[in-house]
Order: structure tokens, then sequence, then C-alpha cells
């Protein structure tokens, strides 16, 4: 399914960014450089406890635990990793302007690793929009398959169990007051 294809681009891209910052760890030039490297590595260990945490809200169709977590502990674990890229970012290029001659051929390497890590940050991104997306999308499509019931003259479906309380929930519980009005003027 979707959700399963999106849990292997994520792990996948973790592992992409463990093995890339074992090979920024082995360039890294300076106890400062290796402290950056270890913190993002911890800030990652963060940003993935959280997202499983948002993983197992989504697989129970927890949406408030799920917006609840994106919004405080998500939003927190994002915030540091790019500050430390950030910081990862202006310590290596100081070290490159006062080393450029010795570490010409570094300097490719270090791109790479830079790009690869964007890339990384990126999936990541990539996958808690997706999931994101699913959340959303899935109270609308439960209004839409009402919808399509009633206007096939069928008014004994169910009433929707819509547990968010934002837009989508507004919709739903307006929906359901919606049918029960056409029910009542029906009788």
């Amino acid at each position: 399914s979707g959700m399963e294809a999106n849990l292997k681009d994520y792990e996948q891209a973790r592992e992409d960014f463990k093995n890339n910052m074992d090979n920024y760890k082995k360039i890294a030039d300076g106890k400062e450089m290796e402290s950056l490297c270890n913190e993002m590595v911890e800030a990652e260990k963060a940003y993935a406890s959280v997202a499983d945490e948002m993983i197992e809200a989504k697989k129970q169709d927890n949406t408030d635990i799920y917006v609840h977590l994106m919004e405080t502990t998500g939003k927190r674990a994002i915030a540091n990793i790019t500050s430390i890229s950030k910081e990862l970012l202006k310590t290596q290029q100081n070290l490159m302007h006062t080393k450029s001659t010795n570490l010409s051929k570094s300097t490719s390497t270090t791109l790479a690793g830079i790009l690869s890590f964007s890339i990384v940050i990126i999936a990541i991104g990539v996958v808690v929009a997706a999931v994101m997306a699913r959340i959303i999308s899935k109270p609308i499509q439960l209004v839409s398959k009402a919808a399509e019931e009633i206007a096939d003259g069928n008014l004994t479906i169910d009433q929707l169990k819509v547990k968010s309380k934002d837009e989508t929930g507004v919709l739903a519980a307006s929906f359901n007051r919606m049918v029960e009005n056409l029910k009542n003027t029906i009788k």
C-alpha cells in the first residue's frame, strides 16, 4: 500500500542519512565539526523517535496524537536539525575558506555529503507530508462517499465518525446535521 511504500522510503532515507553522516565524519576537520556531526546524529535520532511515534499514531488512526506530536515535538526536532545543519554549513564554509588549498579534493566530497544530507532531509519531509495528506484526506473521503449515498437516495447511512476538531471535523459534523435535517424533512 501507499503507507508501506512511504515507510520503506523513510527507512531508506534514515539508512542513507547514517551512511552520509559516517562519510561526513571521516572528512570532518577539527573538534567543532566532529561535535556538530555528533549533535546531528543525536538530533536525527530524536526526530526518528518522534517520527516512529507519529507513524504508530497514524497506524492506530489517532489523529489527535499525530497532530500533537507533529506540532510540538516534531517541529522542535526539525528546528533542531535545521539549526545544526546551518551551523554545520557555516562551520564548513569557514574551514573551506581558511584551508581551501589543502582541502581541494575533500571539498567535492564534502559538498556531495551536504547534498546527500539535503536529499535525506527532503525525503523525510516528503514522507511526513504524505502521511499528513492521508490523515487530512481520509475524513474528506468519508464525507464524499456519504454524499454519493445520499445522492443515490440512501438516507439510512450511519453518522460520520470523525475525531478531528479541525475544518474537516467541522465539515463532517455539518454534514451529519444536514443528513438528519433532510431525514426529518422527508418524514
